[in-house]
């Protein structure tokens, strides 16, 4: 499915949402999208807020922008409606993900994330995920990549009755909450903005990018890859909108080659070779251009400047 594109307010519960679209919609590129899913038991701030400025009006508060950028790249990982309970069913051979980031098992995000829901409500915690709750959370934390692949109550992640499981929980408000803001304040966001700062393209559609590609081919790559692209141009920064295009290309060239490679999957596309996942079924130097491509040209993301944002923080740099 294609994925949404709407730019959504949220985050102010229903009455305060409502208010500022009737009182602020000239100020703001807002539209409200048709058919966004909400958990059963979630309140609006679930429905993915997304605020950003037209270039006319006051700036939205920084907290609001950055979860507007969680519900931009959220509603691209589950098709139009923004799905807590998505899962990848160990397709990409990372275990269960899950979530509005889908958060991977492997990769040690799904036991980070794990770790906020049991937090967030102890009590449902272990009712929704039965017995092996506290297994759950240990075998999903482990210090080694392997070893958090293991089976939970003898039972893959991936298979039932974890499937179900998993599902149920994301219905209760309080575990939706904690994917929000895993995906607002997590390695994934903070790496996001550290290359926002690294090229100095400190806008919507720069960080919806930024984060968007974090989420997708971790933290490490495209922070060396803005690094690169920084010390190219030594401090004499072009236009924002030069630096996003390079920073597309750098991204997706990882996995394109002018010959035959042995690292993977390589298959030939033209007068080329592109990388392949998924048992060689996705094209993803093809994928990357993409939903970048769909980033840079869609027009109701700003392009203004975000005054307040962050300084950088410690952790900025950490690896999904």
């Amino acid at each position: 499915m294609r994925p949404s594109r709407n730019l959504i307010l949220g985050g102010l519960g229903v009455a305060g949402a409502l208010y500022f679209l009737l009182r602020k919609r000239e100020r703001f590129n807002i539209v409200v999208p048709q058919g966004q899913g909400v958990p059963p038991q979630g309140p609006a701030p679930q429905n993915a807020p997304m605020a950003a400025p037209a270039g006319t009006g006051v700036e939205p508060p920084y907290k609001d922008i950055r979860r507007s950028v969680v519900a931009y790249v959220a509603g691209r990982e589950s098709g139009r409606a923004i799905n807590p309970g998505a899962t990848n069913l160990n397709t990409d051979g990372v275990g269960l993900s899950y979530g509005i980031a889908q958060w991977a098992q492997k990769a040690g995000m799904l036991g980070a994330l794990l770790k906020r829901m049991y937090a967030a409500d102890p009590a449902y915690f272990q009712q929704v995920f039965g017995t092996p709750w506290q297994e759950l959370l240990n075998v999903t934390n482990a210090t080694d990549l392997n070893a958090r692949m293991a089976p939970v109550g003898g039972v893959v992640l991936w298979q039932e009755p974890w499937v179900s499981r998993f599902k149920k929980a994301a219905e209760h408000a309080p575990f939706v909450e904690a994917q929000w803001q895993m995906a607002e304040e997590g390695p994934h966001m903070r790496g996001a903005e550290k290359i926002a700062r690294i090229l100095n393209a400190k806008t919507p559609r720069a960080l919806i990018l930024f984060f968007d590609r974090t989420n997708h081919q971790g933290v490490g790559n495209p922070v060396k890859g803005a690094e690169e692209i920084a010390a190219k141009y030594a401090g004499q920064m072009p236009p924002t909108r030069q630096l996003l295009l390079e920073f597309r290309d750098k991204m997706a060239n990882r996995f394109r080659s002018s010959t035959p490679r042995t690292d993977g999957v390589w298959k030939q596309v033209g007068n080329e070779y592109h990388k392949f996942t998924l048992n060689g079924r996705f094209d993803t130097y093809a994928q990357i251009i993409r939903r970048t491509d769909e980033i840079l040209n869609d027009p109701q993301i700003s392009d203004q400047p975000i005054t307040r944002f962050p300084e950088e923080t410690a952790g900025d740099t950490a690896s999904r």
